[in-house]
């Protein structure tokens, strides 16, 4: 089964949502893939997700109003998850695309 590792660009009401979506669909596995959230980005700056619920990242951005202030959750620059996410999706969700839109870009596995 193929792995496909995702960095989320945003985790607003989009983002969040997304990341339900993964968690509460076993990261979608009877179709063949496990989708898995990598790290996670907002205005704040980033953190990884491994080895946290998602849906405990949800909630805690929801309380904390950024994913940097979310307890226990390790912080990642955008340099050093690209580094890492070799293979993966970016997906980015921004208010700088129109409501609802979400930007996905996959990124070269290293030969």
């Amino acid at each position: 089964m193929k792995n496909v590792p995702i960095m989320l660009l945003g985790f607003g009401n989009v983002g969040q949502s997304i990341a339900s979506l993964v968690e509460q669909n076993d990261g979608y596995t009877r179709e063949g893939v496990r989708l898995t959230i990598h790290s996670i980005f907002d205005r704040s700056g980033g953190v990884a997700a491994e080895g946290h619920e998602l849906g405990a990242l949800v909630d805690g951005k929801r309380k904390q109003g950024r994913v940097r202030a979310i307890e226990g959750a390790r912080e990642i620059t955008l340099d050093g998850a690209l580094d890492a996410l070799s293979g993966g999706v970016l997906a980015h969700i921004s208010f700088l695309f129109k409501p609802h839109t979400v930007v996905l870009e996959p990124l070269e596995e290293e030969l």
